[in-house]
């Protein structure tokens, strides 16, 4: 798994399912951790360091308290620190 880093799936429509989880899902953040919400049809396809977002939707990353929005043909760096891996 990856260090510090939490992932959403199906972003766009979390809240349909139960009023207000986006908010509690991106409350329970810690500092330091990463937060990557991907909408639903939508992936995030790199190498570990360099990502490129691919389908419909968006990919949207929560780093430091700053939210950004890829839609698809964005890239975007996100180094991934795997378990063990430093």
């Amino acid at each position: 798994f990856a260090r510090d880093l939490l992932f959403g799936p199906h972003w766009d429509i979390v809240d349909s399912w139960v009023p207000g989880a986006s908010a509690f899902i991106v409350g329970s953040v810690r500092e330091g951790q990463v937060f990557v919400g991907l909408d639903e049809e939508t992936a995030m396809v790199g190498d570990g360091r360099a990502w490129s977002t691919r389908g419909r939707g968006g990919i949207h990353v929560l780093r430091a308290g700053a939210w950004a929005t890829y839609r698809a043909g964005d890239d975007f760096e996100l180094t991934l620190s795997l378990n063990g891996a430093g």
